[in-house]
């Protein structure tokens, strides 16, 4: 780690899944310069940019600066994290947890623990 602040925990409350197998994770951080950790999902999932800006990296390459309607592609399997450029920054993590079987996956994240962010 840089030193900087890392983003807390979030609240149950800001994950669910919608009717038709979309998990949503609604990220909130409201200062700028903090960090979500370093994690890896087993499935492709995209995050769109609802207020602020992040930048984002994905195994260890620096994706770019993302803000509001922007969207960022993160393909399974890679190690990848944000970081809030402004104050009040929202973005959303939305994973297909549907699979062919029709079986749910509750828990996409892989992660056991956060890797040092780059």
């Amino acid at each position: 780690m840089d030193g900087r602040a890392t983003c807390e925990q979030k609240n149950p409350k800001d994950r669910f899944v919608t009717a038709d197998g979309i998990r949503i994770e609604i990220n909130r951080l409201p200062k700028a310069g903090l960090l979500v950790y370093q994690h890896i999902h087993e499935y492709d999932h995209t995050t769109l940019i609802v207020t602020g800006s992040v930048r984002a990296w994905s195994d260890g390459k620096r994706l770019g600066d993302f803000g509001p309607s922007s969207s960022v592609f993160i393909t399974a399997g890679a190690v990848h994290h944000f970081e809030s450029l402004e104050d009040d920054t929202v973005f959303y993590c939305l994973h297909n947890v549907l699979r062919s079987d029709g079986a749910i996956v509750s828990h996409p994240t892989t992660a056991t623990q956060s890797l040092p962010c780059l």
